[in-house]
């Protein structure tokens, strides 16, 4: 299964999608901005592919 994503950066968060190959939402989640670090924050559900 093919998967896509996407991130929209703004100012003070950002917003991560994840999507398959039928265009089926898998992942969706506005999260902070936060500086020096490129984490999912705790309790984050992961994407089986």
């Amino acid at each position: 299964m093919k998967l896509y994503a996407a991130s929209d950066l703004h100012s003070s968060n950002n917003y991560l999608a994840i999507i398959d190959e039928n265009g089926e939402k898998r992942f969706k989640r506005k999260l902070p901005n936060m500086p020096m670090t490129n984490t999912m924050p705790s309790g984050s559900q992961r994407c089986s592919a």
